[in-house]
C-alpha cells in the first residue's frame, strides 16, 4: 500500500524519516493513469484532499514502477506503496507518510479446481490472514 514518499535527494524534506502530506501541497505530483489501478490512484487523491489540498499532478507515470525514476529526474514526487522500495534508484530516497496509512485491497484469483500443494496452500494462508485480519477490523 501507498506508505511511502519518494522524494529526489535535494528535496527540502529529503532528509526526514516520516513526511507529513500536507507539507508536499505546493510540490508536482507523479501519479500513474487511473486505469492501473482505480482504488490506488483515489486512495491517493482522497489523502491529498484529506490533508488539505488538490494534488498538481506534473506527469503520469506508465506503471507505479516507472514513478522512482521521474522522481530521479526531479519531475516531482510520488506516493507509492511500501513495496516499491525495493525500486533502488540513484537520487531517489523514500519517506513514511505520516498519519493514517493508505490503503486498498487487493484480489486473489486461482482455478477452482487446483490441486497443486503450494497454489492450495497460499490460497488457505490468504483466506486465514484474510480472516484474521476481518476480525482484528471488527468486521
Amino acid at each position: 500500500m501507498p506508505g511511502l514518499k519518494q522524494l529526489p535527494d535535494g528535496h527540502r524534506l529529503s532528509r526526514r524519516r516520516r513526511v507529513d502530506l500536507a507539507d508536499l501541497a505546493g510540490d508536482p505530483f507523479i501519479i500513474f493513469p487511473r486505469t492501473i489501478g482505480p482504488n490506488l490512484y483515489d486512495s491517493i487523491i482522497g489523502a491529498c484532499h484529506a490533508a488539505g489540498f488538490a494534488p498538481s499532478i506534473s506527469m503520469e507515470s506508465p506503471q507505479i514502477s516507472s514513478a522512482a525514476n521521474l522522481v530521479s529526474a526531479e519531475f516531482g514526487v510520488a506516493v507509492v506503496p511500501s513495496s516499491m522500495r525495493q525500486v533502488q534508484v540513484e537520487a531517489v530516497s523514500y519517506h513514511e507518510l505520516q498519519g493514517k496509512p493508505l490503503a486498498t485491497g487487493i484480489a486473489l484469483i486461482h482455478r477452482q479446481r487446483e490441486r497443486s500443494p503450494a497454489v492450495t496452500n497460499f490460497v488457505r494462508i490468504v483466506r486465514q490472514y484474510r480472516a484474521a485480519a476481518r476480525r482484528s477490523s471488527g468486521q
